[in-house]
């Protein structure tokens, strides 16, 4: 999933990319170089920036199945996720 997100997110980048290049000879006197690298780096970076958002959502959709198989397996009087020992015990 996060390599989908990722790989999404640098097709998009290519258009944002391309504009940058066209303006980049602009903005350094014609330096082509500069574009050239500006055009390589632009779709990656515009990749790696919601890519920290991409796990939290990834790891929720694989929770709610296990929870729910969880409460199936727990008998009825201990709720998943709970332990044993009450407050007074401690």
């Amino acid at each position: 999933m996060v390599t989908v997100a990722f790989l999404a997110s640098e097709r998009l980048g290519t258009y944002a990319a391309h504009g940058a290049g066209l303006l980049m000879p602009a903005a350094t006197d014609d330096n082509v170089w500069v574009a050239g690298v500006v055009v390589r780096v632009t779709p990656v970076a515009v990749a790696l920036v919601p890519l920290p958002l991409v796990p939290a959502p990834a790891g929720v959709v694989l929770a709610c199945p296990r929870e729910r198989l969880a409460a199936r397996v727990t008998p009825p009087s201990q709720p998943s996720g709970s332990s044993q020992r009450s407050l007074t015990d401690i």
